[in-house]
C-alpha cells in the first residue's frame, strides 16, 4: 500500500521520504562510521563519498573545521592555562 503524505497541500508518496537502510552511513558518538553494519576508517569513507560530489564537499569541510578547532582549543586552552598558573603563583 503506497501512503501519500500532504506537504504544503502538494500529494507526495512517502517512498520520496524514506531512504534505503542498506545505503545509509551510520554515525555513532565518537566518530564512529558504518557501512552495512561493517565499520569504516576515514580512508575508506573518503573512498565511499567520492562519488557524491555534495558529500564529499562537506567531508572536506569538516576536516579543514576540525583542523582549525584543534589549533585554536590549543591555543586557547594555553592562554587560559598560562594566565591561572601565574594568578596562583
Amino acid at each position: 500500500m503506497l501512503m501519500v503524505m500532504k506537504l504544503n497541500g502538494v500529494a507526495a508518496p512517502d517512498s520520496l521520504f524514506t531512504k534505503s537502510v542498506a545505503d545509509t552511513i551510520q554515525i555513532e558518538r565518537g566518530g564512529s562510521y558504518y557501512y552495512k553494519g561493517e565499520a569504516l576508517s576515514m580512508e575508506s569513507l573518503r573512498t565511499i563519498l567520492k562519488k557524491d560530489s555534495i558529500a564529499n564537499g562537506h567531508l572536506d569541510n569538516a576536516t579543514v573545521s576540525k583542523v582549525f578547532s584543534i589549533i585554536f582549543g590549543g591555543i586557547g586552552g594555553f592562554l587560559v592555562g598560562y594566565e591561572a598558573g601565574a594568578n596562583l603563583s
